[in-house]
This record gives C-alpha cells, structure tokens and sequence, in this order.
C-alpha cells in the first residue's frame, strides 16, 4: 500500500521516496526544493527527527527531518485527512529509517 511513497532497492541497500498525492499526500523537499523522487542509500542517513502534528485539525501532517553523511538536508511531509492511517503510516516510515 505504500509503495506508492516509498520504495525499496535491495540491490543497492536504498530507500526511494516520492511525492504523491492520493490517500496520503506526500512532498519531497531537497535542500528545500521541492522534487518528485530521491534515492537514498540507507548507510547514507546520520539521523532523522519525526514532527508529527496528528492532531491538528486543519491539517493533520507528520515531517521527517533528514540529514545525511554528504550534508544534504531532506524533508519529508506526509498529510491526510485519516489519522490514523497517517500514525501507521509514520510507523512504518520510522522502522524503514532504522
């Protein structure tokens, strides 16, 4: 189900994240810029911080902060309306990352 925002490449050890816009809506930021794909090989990722704001109810989102080894900063923003599929989902980004 979530193929759609991130994806695995076993032969490279690397995660793939994408922008999508369907039942979790998903924005990609590079340096600030905003992209539609990154690849990223996991031993590349120093650590990460989670920003999640479940419960607002405007816009219930949750931000992953990445820094990598070569100082690139990536932010990851996942919204949607369903609570609690966005918690699941934020587990599910939380145990990729690890």
């Amino acid at each position: 189900m979530y193929n759609k925002l991130i994806e695995f490449d076993d032969s490279a050890n690397a995660i793939i994240l994408k922008t999508d816009k369907e039942s979790i809506n998903s924005i990609v930021k590079l340096n600030s810029k905003e992209i539609k794909e990154l690849k990223i090989k996991k031993e590349a990722i120093l650590f990460y911080t989670l920003n999640p704001v479940i419960n607002n109810p405007l816009k219930p989102e949750c931000t992953f902060l990445i820094y990598t080894s070569n100082n690139m900063e990536i932010e990851v923003i996942y919204e949607s309306e369903d609570k609690e599929e966005l918690i699941k989902f934020e587990e599910f980004v939380k145990t990729t990352l690890i």
